[in-house]
């Protein structure tokens, strides 16, 4: 359990009965040791201190304890939704922190006339990004499970699971752009000028590029590494020639590679999809030999404001905003400890059109950008 997780409790505060139920829940949640905001008791709402509170500070308020918060829990049992826990939902909505709804009215469960109406709009809000339960205790036994989705996706497991469509997606993609750049034709380039014997790509991905690169190259051993499940597609779709070799396994590439035996390694568009990005380029490097090359196609960091705000505001889509794209610094701060020389850094804009909501919507799915693994 980590204690810091917060979690900010939305309900009617206005009756005794409300608060007691609140003071209830919360307790509970408390004794299993979360940080709960309850709003009934700011300042602003004890009638004791001050009678009359300007919306403005209650606003501030519960909306700050919102946006900090990991996880909110709304109670939406009044007959119509309370305005006021309707207005937190669609705040904690838009901002991506998930939602869980605490609905316990058994008319929930009649036929006919006498079952109650939630407005859909809401309930859509919710589970956008959380779930409705119909008792206290097995909501708070989800809890766990979704403060755990608040983190970051587990990249293996995300890419594994669209490894059968990674292919025939991006060959679908290289399409929507205006001004394609050519990636065999970069490392061509500069396989012809440092003339390696070994070269290895950091998350190869379908494998086409190593499949060409296999076919022009047959003097030069070509290493491939990625997850067990993008690595089987590779194997079941291509025929590699008998001078490429893939690995889901670093540790076996130290083996077969040992110390410092590799002339060039790729990382193209890879990197970024790392949260632990020095750990990476420090491996690349011990396997590197001396006065050799990393190359580099990478996304760089630049629009995530202006790309965050667009999404939220033209498809009304939950978005995270961790970004963990490279910029200039970073890669200056990883050249001088790791010791490697910066020889060359381009900068390419490229533009790409969608030509339908529904593309897009694809796109932000299929790379985990709406749960904040990364903007691509």
């Amino acid at each position: 359990m980590n204690p810091l997780k917060k979690i900010y409790w939305a309900n009617a505060l206005f009756s005794e009965a409300d608060r007691d139920f609140n003071t209830k829940c919360v307790t509970i949640l408390r004794q299993d040791g979360y940080q709960v905001f309850l709003p009934q008791e700011i300042i602003e709402n004890n009638p004791k201190e001050i009678k009359s509170p300007s919306s403005r500070s209650i606003f501030n308020k519960d909306t700050s304890a919102i946006i900090d918060s990991d996880l909110i829990i709304a109670c939406i049992d009044q007959e119509s939704i309370d305005s006021g826990v309707a207005c937190e939902i669609g705040i904690a909505c838009m901002t991506g922190i998930p939602i869980l709804a605490l609905y316990t009215d058994f008319r929930q469960y009649r036929i006919g006339d006498g079952r109650m109406y939630k407005n859909p709009y809401i309930l859509g809000a919710i589970e956008s990004n959380g779930k409705v339960f119909s008792d206290f205790e097995t909501l708070r036994k989800e809890i766990k499970i979704y403060l755990n989705k608040e983190e970051l996706p587990d990249l293996v497991s995300h890419f594994s699971d669209i490894a059968k469509n990674y292919s025939e997606f991006i060959i679908n993609l290289d399409k929507k752009y205006t001004q394609p750049f050519f990636i065999p034709g970069i490392v061509d380039k500069h396989i012809r000028e440092t003339r390696p014997t070994t070269v290895m790509e950091f998350g190869c991905g379908d494998g086409k590029l190593l499949e060409k690169l296999g076919n022009d190259y047959n003097r030069i051993k070509f290493i491939g590494f990625d997850s067990t499940a993008m690595i089987n597609q590779s194997k079941q779709k291509i025929n590699f020639s008998r001078n490429v070799e893939l690995y889901d396994n670093f540790e076996t590439i130290k083996e077969n590679y040992g110390h410092r035996k590799i002339d060039l390694i790729m990382l193209i568009f890879s990197l970024h999809d790392n949260n632990n990005q020095f750990d990476i380029l420090e491996k690349m490097t011990s396997l590197l030999r001396p006065n050799s090359k990393l190359l580099f196609l990478e996304l760089m960091q630049g629009d995530l404001p202006n790309l965050t705000e667009s999404l939220r505001k033209g498809l009304s889509l939950p978005m995270k905003s961790f970004d963990s794209r490279l910029n200039v610094g970073s890669i200056n701060y990883f050249s001088k400890i790791l010791q490697f020389k910066i020889e060359l850094i381009n900068l390419h804009i490229p533009e790409i059109i969608f030509n339908s909501a529904d593309e897009l919507f694809a796109y932000i799915q299929f790379f985990g950008i709406d749960k904040g693994l990364i903007f691509h």
